[in-house]
């Protein structure tokens, strides 16, 4: 480590990964050999040997250590690791040995032209449940129908992004394992270029803290971050199925039983104008805002 400020800071979150910790700063200090780079580990609030381990590197190997107290969430290591980064460009990866550090420097040569550069990972089908490789497949799937974006990896923990811009939207990212789900939709939405780099995933060491509740609400905190930066891909196409829904009611009452139903469908085609003006609303609001 120079006396010159570091180009990147790399934050790794950390929470009982004390089987995976030693390989991964070790990886970490070969792969970053010769850069102007600075290692931050955030302990959030670790149960067992990982504090003493990120002791011994403080010491020994230069890495910045910060420590909460209690466990804060995935999300609130990274937003902590943030805050203490010196460099302008950020790269984080997750502390369960899943993510090669010899992958970084392909990463690097990237983030000189992309405001964030996803290591977007070629096995992780392989090595992931069933359930989440489903769950993933249709939120990348509701993602393109709602704001067209193609995302080859929605939620990878190694990625390079650019500190200030990542600042500016801290409030609205969350403290648990959606965040970088969040922060991918946040640079898209606001078309800043992200660029993707294939690496190979491999099995975590310990037990995995992911919880299957944090489907559903990855899912809400989704489809709530799109409705924040393009309301009108959320509402117009809801406002034009719910027309569709009355036209088809009252063709289908109309020709098929025989007996209009106006009610049904003046109350649909209501709410179909309803849902359109809040859509308008919301997007005059969004550019008010800028």
């Amino acid at each position: 480590m120079t006396d010159e400020a570091p180009k990147f800071s790399v934050v790794v979150p950390v929470y009982n990964e004390r089987e995976a910790l030693g390989p991964l700063l070790d990886g970490l200090a070969a792969a970053l050999h010769g850069a102007n780079a600075e290692i931050i580990a955030v302990d959030d609030g670790s149960t067992d040997e990982s504090t003493e381990l990120l002791q011994i590197y403080e010491h020994e190997a230069e890495v910045r250590l910060i420590r909460h107290e209690q466990n804060q969430g995935y999300g609130a290591a990274l937003k902590t690791g943030l805050r203490a980064a010196s460099a302008d460009k950020v790269l984080i990866i997750d502390a369960d040995g899943s993510y090669d550090p010899q992958d970084i420097p392909a990463l690097i040569e990237k983030s000189g032209s992309a405001a964030m550069v996803v290591g977007a990972r070629k096995s992780g089908l392989k090595v992931e449940p069933l359930v989440r490789q489903v769950f993933k497949f249709l939120v990348r799937k509701m993602l393109h129908f709602l704001a067209g974006f193609q995302v080859k990896d929605l939620n990878s923990g190694m990625r390079i992004f650019n500190k200030e811009l990542a600042l500016k939207y801290l409030s609205i990212l969350p403290d648990g394992f959606s965040f970088t789900s969040t922060i991918t939709i946040i640079f898209l939405s606001e078309g800043f270029p992200v660029e993707y780099v294939d690496i190979d995933y491999r099995p975590r060491r310990g037990k995995s803290k992911f919880k299957m509740s944090e489907l559903s609400s990855l899912s809400l905190l989704l489809l709530r971050t799109i409705m924040y930066f393009n309301p009108l891909k959320f509402f117009i196409p809801l406002s034009m199925s719910l027309a569709l829904l009355a036209l088809a009611v009252a063709l289908v009452s109309i020709f098929a039983l025989g007996k209009f139903m106006d009610v049904t469908t003046s109350v649909l085609l209501v709410c179909a104008v309803q849902t359109f003006a809040l859509g308008l609303i919301a997007d005059l609001l969004l550019r008010l805002k800028k």
